[in-house]
Formats: C-alpha cells, structure tokens, sequence
C-alpha cells in the first residue's frame, strides 16, 4: 500500500528532499522524514478532535507544503480527504459550497498563508458551524505510537471533484485499490530511473497534480520542485527556464500550456536554455494538438529539447488519472477528413482533404478499452470511431451518493459480457493498439449527418486566424427557427466593430470551406465572460443556457448586426415566393430582399434543392450556376422574371474578353540575363495542395534549386509545418527538405499575393523562375467568385515576374481550357490559339482561358512563358493514393456503388500526379521550351466497357445501361452520399443536346496532341504510364481505403 511506502521513505531515505517549493522567497524543501512526521501528528490531532473512518476531510489546495502534509495525514488518520481550490473568487465559492453540500465534510485543513490571505472568520463563514478549520501548521501533537497502516483495498483514500465543460461536479470516489492500479501503471510507463527529478506548476486539486506529482513522488521516491499555477500563468516561460535551471527530467502540463509556450519563447532565449535532460514532458488533460507540439518542437529547437520525449497522455478522474501514455515518441495517424466526419477512421490518401489524429499511447497493463456504439451499446467495428469504455482496477467505484441505479455512467454492460464498463463520453478508435481520441460526445456538432468536433473548428481557426489566436471558444448547436443551428461564442480581447465584421467573414470563410457550413451567429465576448470549471475548462453547456436565454453580455452579434436594408413588405409576390422556398430550405427567417442565400449558411446540397424548388414553383428552366450568380432574392426574382416575359434567362453575361486585361504599367524592365537550366530559386504556387506537394518533391530530388514557398499561413513556422504536414499526407515528406524550402506566408486573393512588403522585394529580387500553380477549383462556383482568385493572381504573379529580376513564368493551366464548341470533334495542337470564349460547361475552365490569354499577352510584352495543360489528375503509380472528389473518382464510384454504368461513357483521361510534377520539373529547366504550351494527357482512353470488365474482376456486380435510364436514376436518388448527387446539375441535358456532358466528353470531346511534350521528354525518362489493369486496380482499392467505396 502506499502508506508503507511513504513510512519505509522516512525511515530509510528521511533525509532527502521530497518536494522543494519555488515561491516562497529562499526555495523551502520538504523531507520525506519531515512530511511523514508532520503528517502523523496531524493524524493524531484530527482522530483527537472527534475523525472516524471514512469521514471526509476538505483540504483547500493552495499548492502549499501544508497540502503535502494534509494529503498524507488524512490518509494516516483514516479519513477521506477532498481537494479543492480555495474560495477566492464568486465562482470557486460557488465550487466549495456545492461540494460541502454533496460530501459533508468533517474538518478543513489550512495552510497557514492562506488562512492569514483569507481570515479565519471569512472562511468559517463560508464553512458553516458543522465543519472544524484547522491549521496544518499548528497541529503538533505528539505520536506516543505506531499508526494502524493497514487499509483494505476497498476503503476510500479520496472523492474527487470534477467540474467538466458539460456537467456539475460529480465525486468520484477513489478506493485504494484504485489508487495502487493507477501509481502500477504510471510508474511503469515512466520509469523512476529516466524521471527522478520533476517539476510541476499544476494545481494540487487537479487529477494529474495529485496523483502524478503528490502521490506519485511517494510511490516512485522522486523529488519534485513545486510552481505555483499564478507564476506560470503571469510568466508561462519560467516554467521551462526552471526545468532547465533544476536539470528537469520529467514535467507535465495541458496542450494549451504549450501553445503559450511556443508563442512566447524566442531563439535569444532558447540559446540561453538547456532542457536536453528533459526525458518526459507529459501532454493531457485537454486535446491534444499535433499542430501545438511541432510548433512546440520547433520553437524550442535550440534548447536541446527533443519532440520525442513527448508523452501524449489520455486520463480522466473517474480512472483515477490515467488510461494510456505514449511514452517514447509522437504517434500520428493521418485519416479521411469525409470518413472521419461519419466517425469512420480511414487512412488518408494524397490529394484528399484529411485530419491529422495524435496518438495517446498504449493501454496501461490494468486497463481495458472497448470501442462502442453509443446508440446501441454495440461494439464498433474495426474502423468505426465510437465511445471509449473502459474496465480495469484504475476504474473508480463510482459517484459519491449516486446510486449504482441511476448512475448512467459507471457499472455499464456489453450484451454478453460480463465485466463492468465505465463510459467516459469520449470518442476515440484504437488503431495498431494505440488509442485515439476524436473529442466529447456531448460537444460534437451533427451537421447533414456529418459529426464535426468542436476542437477541430478551433484549431483550424487558430491555425489560419492569427486574431483568434489565445481566444476562449464555445461551439454548440440550439434549435432556433425549428432548425438546428451551429453558434459561436468567442471570448477575447477585441478593437472595434471593424474588426469584428471581418472576422465574421475570415470565420465563416474557413468553416465553410473545410466543413461545409455556415455559423448562424457568431458572438464575440470579453475576456472571462464565460463560466468555467477549477482548470479554467470553458462550461459549454452552461454557454449554451446562458446564450438561448439571452442573458450573454456579447460586444457583438452577427445575427443582431445584419443590416435590414429592406423590409419584407417591400418585397412583391415573386421576392416573397423566393423569401419562402430560402425559409423553407434554410429553416432561417429571411428579412431583406437583399440576403444572400449562400451568406445565410446554404451549402452545396441546399444549393441543389434550391435550384429544384425554384423549377417546380415558377415553371421554368434555370441554370445551376446561374442560380449561384443571383444567390440574393432580388436578384434571382428579376432572373426568373426575365425567363417569364421572353422566354429566357436573364443571365449576368460575362464576356470573358472583357476580362483579359493585363495593366499597361506591367512591363518587362530589362533582358534575361539566365537560360532555364541556370536558375537557382523557384517561387511556386499552390504548394500545400494535390499537385503542389508532388512538384516540391519533383524539383528537390530532380534539381539543386532553392524553393520559395507560397502557403497561406500567419508565419513562416506555421507555412513550412503546413508543407510539411500536406507531404506526409502523401508520404512523400523526407528530412532535410527543409534546409531547401522557405515558406513565404501569403494569399493568392490579395494584392502582392498576400505576401509582405519585405517578401514581396526579397521574391522580386532573387528569384529567377515563377511557377504558378495555385487556384481554387470547385465544380459549382461561379465564374466571378473563382476569377477574384485565379484569374487576378496571375495577373500578379506577371507583374512579380517584370518586378526586380525578370523570372521565367510557368503556369499550369488545364485541357479543360479545350472545353467548348470551338474545339469539338477536333485534334487540337498544343500551339493553337484559343480564339473561343464561348460554350464552356464549367467556370473554372474559363478562368483557366481568360488566365491563358493574359499570358499571351504577357508573352508579347517579352516576358517569357510556359504553359502546362494536366489532364484528369489521378493517383500517384507508386501508392495509387487519390483525391476523390474530382469527376473521374465521383464517376467511377457512383457507376461501381450503383452498379450501373451508362452508355456512352466519359472519356477519362486518367493521368498519374507524380508523371505531371516529374514532367513540369523537368520541362522548367529546359532551354528550349518557353513561349510554348504542353498538354500533360494520358493518351490511354478508359472505356466504360473496360471499366466494366475490371469491376467485375474485382468483384463488383456491374452491368452497362443506356445514358437516359442511368441519369433518370441519378436524379430520382435521394441519397445526398451518393458520388455525383451534389453535380447532378451537371446532367440535366438531353442527349440530343450537343452540350450534354456525356456527349461533350466522348464523341464531341477533341484528341490531345501532345508533340511539344513527347519532343521535350524524349531524353529524360519521364514517360506517362499505360491506363493499365494493375493501375485501375490499385486505385480502385485505394477508393475502398478511403471509405468512399464498398469492396
């Protein structure tokens, strides 16, 4: 028991220091034959003052040597010891009131600092006259004999008070069985002869503070030095500055802690610090973030301080403290962001939108975890995400006066199992025998059947909003307007109401983009406007009630600063009718004629029910991008206003000309001093994308070049862990890239790219080559939204190319740029000139036209261009890893999940990723090849029939039907998973009609020459493989990987 170890302590090691204390002016240590003495003339004053067996004892934690001693003498006397934070403010009075009522307590013991900060009349006030205060320090009784030590496993040693984010406090009641399984396996995941010597700043009334630093140091004779929590919190770097100065091998503390960390260590500071002896830095209590500990890693980088020593941890009260700890490196998991949102655990694949997962280690040797369905009380299968249960000895008895009836959360069954479950309420999967946990099932958002953790918003928006950084957030839904809507409370420190309208739309920007929807009102707060737990753990429930009931003290509101610019009665029967299909889909009240419907939160499938609706309502024929275009209600009133009267659309015409405009002032200044093949530094685009990470990996393994990387991101550390991270998305990431790359932080939609004065002249004055490779691609943008990035960042990038050193301009284009009448039934040249603006089926191949034409009047100005033209990208020959969400991959799992394939078929010009980077690399350092255009096209057409064949190969069950049967079914499927569901737009033509997609690409679609590129890489190895089965199959099976097709 842990009694006899801290009484053999005393006798043979008394001496030594157990814990030394960093605030008290001279450092004061603590023997551990001076706390086991202390303690037990404590022990003796509480039995002497009325204590009996298992009567609770409160100790006000104010991370004292007193705490030390209180902890140890309540044990030795029998009692039952609660720890909590002093009654210091309104809320943690609240705190000690609500646990006073719930245990009853006996006695409170004291420091005596804090008894002087707070009175003794104060306290006995909030205590009440049942409860005896006591002085730690003025218990001095002496001990006439040995203590009783003898304690079974089932007596209880404490209750610990928790105070999460969605509940009350509820006591767990720790026994000490519990107590020696949890010390058993913390002691063996961190050896005692590798942690010796620990320091911690963690309040003594957290979890990890007494068990892992209290109780822990008695198990394992260690010594620890004590912070208390208010010095980190006024200066969060003298934490590691003590760790090194103490020659620190073991601390601990929560995810945020470290983000402070990070921000506020700089390299002058890190030079000065030595933490090589640091072997175990434990990370728990909140989710972990992988982006905190490489951000972590690199910042503290010049301390000697290793990522490896790292210990993800995953515990919570009611297991004592711990469940698992990966000690001995950082495990991370990359999955499929599309499976993940359907708590489905798929490795991820290159190209594919995915969620970086940090392993919390390995189950400890008592303790086991089942994954289960929390509606059914099933067990999950093998890749389904679903609640953590665990047993084992750590498991604690239960909640404090919650009978085992009516306690819905420990002494749970599993259909024919026997053992009894403690479901924690977290979701997690293990995967290769570690466990990883995904967030709070109270917490997660359910949005078009997709779960979304609220955490994960969080860290996206941290990542990518530099303003939001080290603000407080709550994230819940509430049924408003007979709708489930998503609201954001954000706390922090904010300027004006400037600020806050750009950070609405900077937020709503980022979620829209990565989870697809739109938050219904996003409310900024001040600082500690939230209700919190003891660890400063944001109360989200109780945000939630204190928002529905409208009593939160906001600075501002989206939803009540909407400019009513027009009331409804303005409205006349069309705009009314309209008001009402956008409530009706939206479940949202719409009060202007100017709201927007794509602004009000509508996503890509509302988008496609609205264009539905809007066809049955007013009887006529309407086209998908042309609903985006006039997403207002005015305007989509005069749109099917016009169609009434004439027959037509009125539609916003565009004449792509129009647009092609390259200003007079962007001029070359002087002539190319370097061929290609002697440039040394490339500036490219686009470089956390599909392609983008494929051509970083091209020009480092083909050339000696330097590389300027343009990313979006807030730093030059945050755009480099973001390339990093996206290539070992693709397991194409090597070490030593680094030395190679700089990350230049920018933005394609702002002018100078996004990049700062000092970069912008620095990129103007050394590099010699520009490949501009990014652009926004989305099937049902329209052209004007897409153009404010593709078509103005080129005309950037040319006038980066004539600024400072004249530079080369590569740009990658698509043969999508082929896609209009002009070109149809033809074999189109490489050369030719794009003459025709007119017929394109998708916007983005028109902005990709209007962008080609700029260029080829840059190109008459001097400055000397390369154009590329990829066909469909697919997957990389060596892994068959895809990006699916293309048409190809969308195609070819809605034919082999239908089992159904049409006739005609699309040609699929299916062309490897890695062939495309290999060949651009490769053709930039050519002398010869500017003022060309290169069409990067797999010659091998996929059939339908060899489709088909292939399928069946595999296993499917597939059979050819006729376009019009296979497209009937498609649009009478009200499964809003299926492939090409959101794109059934794209096929609303008839046969007949030439501009029919499945007509557009087959018969009608031109042959690609590709003579330019054939004579470029005819030397160089570089050739585009064969369409062949062994291909198909590997990406056939990589799509099953993914989760977005059954075997």
């Amino acid at each position: 028991m842990i009694l006899d170890r801290i009484k053999r302590l005393a006798q043979k090691n008394g001496q030594e220091t157990a814990f030394t204390f960093l605030d008290k002016g001279e450092n004061l240590e603590l023997t551990f034959g001076e706390i086991f003495e202390k303690a037990s003339s404590l022990a003796v004053s509480l039995k002497k003052n009325g204590l009996r067996k298992g009567e609770r004892i409160l100790i006000l934690s104010d991370q004292s040597p007193e705490n030390i001693i209180a902890v140890v003498g309540s044990m030795l006397a029998k009692g039952v010891f609660v720890m909590v934070p002093p009654p210091v403010d309104e809320g943690k009075r609240k705190r000690l009131q609500s646990v006073l009522k719930a245990c009853e307590p006996k006695f409170c013991l004291v420091s005596h600092d804090l008894l002087e900060k707070m009175t003794e009349r104060v306290l006995t006030e909030i205590l009440g006259e049942t409860v005896c205060l006591l002085n730690v320090n003025k218990q001095k009784d002496s001990v006439a004999e040995d203590i009783d030590l003898t304690r079974k496993q089932d007596d209880l040693v404490y209750i610990q008070f928790t105070s999460g984010s969605t509940s009350e406090p509820k006591g767990v009641m720790v026994d000490y069985g519990n107590l020696m399984s949890s010390l058993y396996d913390s002691g063996a995941s961190i050896p005692r002869e590798q942690a010796r010597v620990g320091l911690s700043w963690l309040p003594f009334y957290h979890n990890i503070g007494l068990l892992c630093i209290i109780l822990r140091n008695f198990y394992n004779h260690t010594h620890f030095y004590i912070m208390k929590p208010e010095s980190f919190l006024k200066e969060p770097m003298s934490w590691f500055e003590n760790c090194a100065k103490y020659k620190v091998q073991f601390t601990a503390g929560p995810n945020s802690a470290f983000a402070l960390c990070a921000n506020a260590i700089t390299d002058d500071i890190a030079r000065k610090m030595d933490l090589s002896r640091l072997r175990y830095v434990l990370n728990g209590s909140e989710p972990i973030n992988y982006k905190t500990l490489q951000a972590f890693a690199y910042k503290f980088r010049l301390t000697g301080l290793d990522i490896n020593c790292f210990c993800p941890a995953y515990g919570l009260a009611e297991v004592v403290c711990g469940v698992t700890t990966a000690s001995g490196g950082v495990k991370i998991a990359e999955i499929d962001f599309e499976s993940y949102k359907k708590n489905k655990f798929v490795p991820a694949v290159e190209g594919k939108h995915s969620k970086t997962l940090i392993s919390q280690g390995t189950l400890f040797s008592n303790t086991q975890v089942r994954i289960v369905e929390p509606s059914t009380l099933t067990l999950c299968k093998d890749n389904e995400i679903g609640e953590i249960w665990i047993t084992g000895g750590s498991v604690a008895r239960g909640y404090w006066n919650v009978p085992r009836e009516k306690d819905s959360t420990f002494h749970q069954h599993l259909q024919g199992d026997d053992k009894e479950y403690l479901r924690t309420g977290d979701y997690g999967i293990i995967y290769k025998d570690e466990l990883y946990v995904t967030g709070r099932i109270k917490e997660m958002l359910i949005v078009n059947g997709h779960n979304i953790y609220p955490n994960d918003i969080v860290n996206d928006l941290y990542h990518q909003i530099s303003a939001l950084c080290g603000c407080s957030f709550a994230i819940f839904q509430t049924e408003i307007d007979e709708k489930e809507r998503v609201i954001f409370c954000i706390e922090g420190q904010f300027q004006d109401e400037i600020t806050y309208d750009r950070l609405v739309r900077q937020i709503k920007s980022v979620v829209q983009a990565v989870y697809d929807v739109s938050p219904y009102d996003i409310v900024f707060c001040k600082p500690y406007s939230f209700p919190r737990t003891d660890n400063g753990k944001v109360k989200n429930a109780l945000v939630k009630e204190i928002y529905c009931n409208g009593l939160l003290h906001s600075l501002y509101s989206s939803c009540a600063s909407v400019s009513i610019a027009e009331v409804e009665t303005e409205m006349d029967a069309v705009e009314w009718k309209i008001k009402n299909i956008f409530e009706f889909i939206l479940k949202i009240k719409v009060k202007s004629r100017n709201d927007d419907f794509l602004a009000l939160g509508g996503n890509s499938f509302d988008s496609v029910e609205l264009v539905h609706m809007l066809k049955k309502e007013f009887d006529v024929e309407l086209e998908f991008n042309d609903v985006l275009e006039h997403a207002k209600v005015k305007e989509l009133s005069l749109l099917i206003k016009q169609k009434k009267k004439h027959g037509e659309v009125f539609v916003r015409k565009f004449n792509l000309y129009e647009d092609v405009v390259l200003p007079d002032d962007i001029q070359i200044p002087e002539m190319y001093e370097k061929e290609l093949s002697q440039c040394q530094i490339v500036f490219l685009t686009g470089t956390t994308g599909f392609l983008g990470a494929y051509l970083i990996q091209s020009y480092l393994e083909q050339t000696n070049m330097k590389l300027f990387c343009h990313v979006r991101a807030e730093s030059e550390e945050a755009g480099l862990q973001r390339i990093c991270e996206n290539m070992r998305r693709y397991e194409l990431w090597e070490d030593g890239y680094e030395k190679r790359i700089v990350a230049i932080p920018g933005d394609l939609k702002s002018d100078k790219l996004g990049m700062s004065d000092e970069w912008y002249e620095k990129v103007a004055n050394e590099a010699d080559v520009i490949l501009h490779n990014g652009a926004l691609l989305h099937f049902l943008y329209p052209y004007s939204y897409m153009a404010e990035t593709n078509v103005k960042s080129t005309v950037d990038c040319i006038r980066l190319a004539c600024t400072g050193r004249v530079k080369y301009m590569g740009y990658v284009s698509t043969f999508s740029v082929y896609d209009n009448p002009s070109h149809f039934h033809k074999h189109v040249m490489e050369d030719d000139p794009l003459t025709s603006s007119e017929g394109y089926l998708l916007p983005y191949s028109e902005t990709k036209w209007v962008s080609e034409k700029i260029l080829e009047k840059a190109r008459e100005r001097g400055v000397r261009t390369i154009v590329f033209r990829p066909g469909e990208i697919t997957g990389s020959t060596a892994t068959g890893k895809w990006n699916f969400g293309d048409m190809v991959s969308r195609s070819i799992v809605a034919s082999l999940e239908t089992g159904q394939i049409p006739s005609p078929f699309s040609n699929l010009y299916m062309t490897p990723v890695d062939y495309i980077a290999d060949a651009i690399v490769y053709m930039m350092r050519q002398d010869t090849v500017w003022n060309h255009a290169y069409n990067l096209v797999n010659q091998k057409i996929m059939s339908g029939d060899e489709l088909c064949r292939m399928a069946k190969k595999m296993g499917y069950s597939i059979h050819i039907v006729p376009y019009e049967k296979w497209r009937q079914q498609l649009f009478e499927s009200k499964d809003k998973d299926n492939a090409l569901k959101v794109l059934e737009n794209l096929f609303e033509a008839d046969m007949e009609d030439e501009s029919c997609i499945i007509r557009r690409y087959s018969d009608a679609e031109p042959t690609f020459d590709v003579s330019n590129t054939m004579k470029v890489l005819k030397n160089s190895g570089i050739t585009c493989p064969p369409l062949s089965e062994e291909l198909v199959e590997k990406y056939i099976r990589n799509l099953v990987e993914q989760g977005v097709l059954s075997k």
